[in-house]
């Protein structure tokens, strides 16, 4: 089984703009910490999370840690898997982790591991699901850091291994009924995004900023309800030019940022462009001009 350590702990975590954090904890202060008592070698705890377009590249692997209820320095490894689809059932693809970037001095409060200079790249696959992945930790059997978690909810996200490769089981069904702080930053080819925890009451898409641009601008909108996104940039004959966001998201307030660039990341040339957004039943599309 799995022990439960609780310790609040305050953090801010800093994020480059030119990259897409990918998170479910609303930013929060978790209401405890979840670890794997020793010696309990090769167990996992990781999350499942959405990315915006189907292909992209991890530059940043995050994980809260409330403390290390051994007392020690709360190593671990990160995790990282495809998702398949098992009979309906959403769950990592494999058993496997980094394990060659070992954490040896995990501290209170989110932990940062930098692959930007190799990042891991992921694409689509008839074999996965497209644009979900794992992010999580292996246990190394000596320590236990506890990841932090909010105990209020649950996404239906977390998913448990005792180190057994067909072993894979939902947080849920276990009884923990809880929204893991692990979160994964990515970059695209077209576009970076921000995500606010701020709850609208109405669907909207703002006028992008500045316009006219260049070389890049920025596009606002408002999503009261997890809705299937769709922000696609066109040109003014109507033809696809760049996908920014296509994939389902949670309510919230987003900032999308095009820089420019289409779909095979070649800078466009000046003139009008559409930005067409789709959320649901709602649908509307707006003007901006490109200037070199």
């Amino acid at each position: 089984g799995k022990g439960i350590f609780s310790t609040h702990v305050t953090a801010n975590t800093q994020v480059d703009s030119s990259d897409i954090l990918l998170s479910f904890d609303n930013n929060l202060t978790p209401s405890s910490g979840m670890y794997s008592p020793k010696p309990n070698l090769n167990t996992i705890i990781a999350d499942r999370l959405t990315a915006p377009v189907s292909t992209f590249k991890i530059t940043k692997l995050m994980y809260y840690i409330t403390s290390d209820h051994s007392g020690g320095a709360g190593s671990f490894y990160p995790f990282e898997d495809a998702c398949v689809n098992l009979n309906g059932v959403l769950s990592p693809a494999t058993y496997g982790s980094l394990e060659n970037i070992y954490t040896p001095a995990s501290i209170p409060g989110w932990n940062t591991v930098d692959l930007s200079s190799s990042p891991i790249s992921v694409g689509s696959s008839p074999n996965y699901v497209d644009k979900e992945f794992f992010i999580g930790v292996e246990y190394d059997g000596s320590h236990e850091p506890a990841i932090g978690y909010d105990s209020t909810s649950s996404n239906e996200r977390g998913w448990y291994n005792d180190g057994n490769i067909l072993n894979w089981t939902q947080l849920d069904s276990l009884g923990w009924h809880v929204t893991l702080y692990i979160r994964a930053v990515i970059s695209t080819v077209t576009s970076t995004e921000e995500i606010s925890s701020t709850l609208p009451k109405y669907f909207n898409l703002m006028q992008n900023y500045p316009n006219p641009f260049n070389p890049s601008t920025t596009i606002e909108y408002d999503l009261p309800k997890a809705e299937n996104v769709k922000l696609i940039v066109y040109d003014i004959l109507g033809r696809q030019v760049a996908t920014l966001v296509n994939a389902g998201q949670n309510a919230g307030e987003y900032k999308v940022q095009w820089n420019g660039r289409n779909n095979n990341g070649t800078t466009v040339a000046s003139g009008i462009y559409l930005y067409s957004f789709e959320a649901g039943n709602y649908h509307t599309v707006r003007k901006m001009i490109y200037l070199k």
